[in-house]
């Protein structure tokens, strides 16, 4: 039995697995850090970063691997917005947009919304990364 700690900052939580066997194990779930220092309202508003926090977000994509979408709330809401007869065929969508340019991308956005979101994902990494990054673009 591990012992936690009430001080620790989190929620306790039971992790469990199957794999052979049926294990357990007690531990704690924290907010993430982003979250922390940040706030979960500006994470989740579509408001402007400052300087500072887009060299924190920059700094937690470049050591994580990912990160929050400055805006991202928008990119939900065309999500969202997304007629339920159109997401059948969404993948396929998305891989019509695959290695096009920013200019091709805007001349599919009257055909499907999902050039749009690319468009929008690929304004965000811009301002979340450094000027030297090159940007592809949506690959498969």
């Amino acid at each position: 039995m591990v012992q936690l700690d009430p001080a620790e900052p989190g929620k306790q939580a039971l992790l469990s697995s199957l794999l052979k066997s049926y294990r357990s194990l007690p531990g704690r779930v924290k907010t993430p850090n982003l979250q922390q220092s940040m706030g979960l309202e500006k994470l989740f508003s579509d408001r402007s970063f400052n300087e500072q926090e887009l060299l924190e977000v920059r700094t937690h994509l470049i050591n994580h691997g990912f990160t929050i979408c400055p805006g991202g709330t928008s990119l939900v809401q065309l999500l969202n917005n997304i007629p339920k007869e159109q997401l059948t065929h969404m993948g396929a969508d998305f891989r019509s947009c695959v290695g096009l340019s920013e200019a091709s991308l805007k001349a599919l956005e009257a055909a499907t919304p999902v050039a749009t979101m690319v468009l929008q994902s690929v304004e965000r990494l811009k301002r979340v990364l450094p000027p030297e990054a090159v940007i592809l673009g949506a690959l498969e």
